[in-house]
């Protein structure tokens, strides 16, 4: 959870929260039909990645330039919806105009369709991020975490100001797989704290192609519930 040098003589305390999921598809993919074919890289570059073939009756939508496919894991609760940019390349433009009002219309637009799904199989592990120091530097910026300020003294109240603690770093790692059978996810959040002082159904199947990078988010119902990422 927490890389090399993560912590040193100053750190107090570290603070680690995380959560996992494991699901099934209602129809898992055949295995049989995963075969390689040629997925973009960074939406350039073109390698042969396993990909699960499938023709079924999901639900389905498009909208600007955006494809979205829907689909179920066991029991009927919860869903993957997969967000496929219509350009190879288009990736880093719809993330910097995505958010949860427009995923929350493309879920609302979702409608039944007999589809044939192309899809990359999933296995992506992230290192730990390190989220820099008071004022938060770099990723945290990006996620709008501007500054972290709290009262530790129920904590830890020493009698010196300069001892308190204060957040100095926050790190998160993250795994996917999707497969066949379904998907496992889990991710981990660790906030390192240090003293002050040293802090820093149409006539033909549509087709949803999954060959270059694209979004996922686990649902449940219609709330977006385990994790937006991209693949």
């Amino acid at each position: 959870m927490i890389p090399p040098r993560g912590l040193d003589k100053e750190t107090r305390l570290v603070l680690v929260n995380a959560i996992y999921f494991l699901g099934d598809w209602q129809a898992p993919f055949e295995n049989e039909k995963t075969k390689p074919a040629s997925f973009a890289v960074g939406g350039k570059s073109k390698k042969d990645v396993p990909t699960m073939h499938r023709e079924d009756r999901l639900r389905y939508t498009e909208k600007d330039g955006v494809k979205a496919l829907e689909i179920p894991y066991k029991g009927g609760n919860m869903s993957m919806v997969f967000v496929l940019p219509s350009q190879a390349d288009g990736l880093d433009a719809l993330e910097k105009s995505f958010d949860n009002s427009k995923l929350d219309e493309l879920v609302r637009g979702l409608q039944g369709h007999t589809v044939r799904v192309s899809l990359a199989e999933v296995r992506d592990q992230s290192g730990g991020v390190p989220f820099a120091g008071r004022p938060l530097e770099g990723h945290g910026n990006d996620l709008g975490l501007h500054r972290a300020q709290a009262d530790f003294t129920g904590i830890a109240n020493p009698p010196k100001p300069e001892d308190r603690l204060y957040i100095s770093k926050v790190f998160h790692k993250a795994f996917i797989r999707v497969d066949e059978k379904g998907t496992e996810a889990a991710a981990a959040t660790g906030t390192v704290m240090m003293r002050s002082l040293a802090m820093p159904m149409p006539q033909q199947p549509v087709v949803f192609n999954a060959d270059h990078p694209f979004l996922f988010s686990s649902e449940t119902m219609r709330a977006a519930s385990f994790s937006s990422t991209a693949a």
